[in-house]
């Protein structure tokens, strides 16, 4: 009896381990991905100061945290304050 109990404890384990492991994949492929695109933007324009979004007609200091979360398609780029402003474009 307590062996039947130990291979089926053993199963559900194992069972669930195979359930989260393509969770925890993906997460690790998006946390990848993120870090991928962060790195592409930085290494792309360093010179940079501002960053902007074509869909928001807005933008960001470089180093914000909102100006990472802009999709690549979307990026506009800005060495001045005056630059994003003569675009029609405001500080978010």
């Amino acid at each position: 009896m307590r062996a039947e109990k130990l291979v089926i404890l053993v199963s559900i384990i194992a069972l669930l381990m195979l359930a989260i492991t393509p969770v925890a994949a993906k997460k690790t492929e998006m946390r990848a991905h993120a870090n991928e695109i962060e790195k592409v933007k930085l290494d792309n324009q360093p010179k940079r100061k501002f960053v902007g979004s074509k869909k928001r007609r807005s933008y960001h200091v470089a180093s914000c945290e909102n100006a990472r979360r802009i999709l690549p398609e979307n990026v506009i780029l800005f060495q001045s304050k005056k630059d994003a402003k003569n675009k029609d474009i405001v500080l978010a």
